[in-house]
């Protein structure tokens, strides 16, 4: 298992030469959990960073905790995790990226399995919850993602381009940690 915060000094080589912006881990949240990223963008802006990953890597596991929401009239707030090829754009358009939406509502937020443009709900939970994931793709084209520790919510989705050597974290309009992210 590969520590995110350990492949972040790759990354930040790898950004010296050209490569990946890299964010550096912070040190322990109050959540009780290692914050590999935390996202922090008003309602209409942007913010993300993006991580190698190993090419050996199966799944990626970790916790996400919503903290709070810039809910505004226009756009949406949430936060993603996404594995995708670096630069990578398909002839049909498919951005490649594969992962888990969350969407932020009035009283709790959604959790969305995204793939191949298309997004299916998995779950939900109250802000302020680390909740444990964990996303398998398979050179076949199959994406699991487990959503929950204890009785975890499991969706299966076909994707379309399985191939992926980065990690994205982002948020917009919205505060998100990333906790005890991970390759397996």
């Amino acid at each position: 298992m590969i520590a995110l915060k350990m492949m972040s000094r790759l990354a930040a080589c790898l950004a010296a030469i050209g490569g990946l912006v890299a964010a550096t881990p912070s040190a322990s949240s109050d959540l009780g959990g290692q914050e590999t990223y935390r996202c922090d963008a008003p309602n209409g802006r942007f913010d993300g960073h993006v991580f190698p990953v190993p090419t050996t890597a199966t799944s990626i596991t970790g916790e996400i905790s919503f903290h709070a929401a810039d809910i505004g009239p226009e756009w949406a707030s949430l936060g993603k995790i996404l594995a995708h090829q670096h630069g990578a754009r398909y002839s049909d358009g498919d951005c490649g990226c594969n992962g888990i939406a969350i969407y932020a509502y009035k009283d709790h937020v959604g959790f969305f399995a995204t793939t191949n443009g298309e997004e299916v709900s998995i779950a939900r939970s109250p802000y302020d919850t680390p909740i444990s994931f964990k996303m398998s793709i398979s050179p076949q084209g199959e994406m699991t993602i487990a959503i929950g520790k204890t009785n975890p919510v499991v969706k299966k989705m076909t994707v379309h381009h399985p191939e992926y050597n980065t990690l994205e974290m982002s948020c917009s309009g919205a505060n998100v940690s990333f906790l005890d992210i991970a390759t397996l």
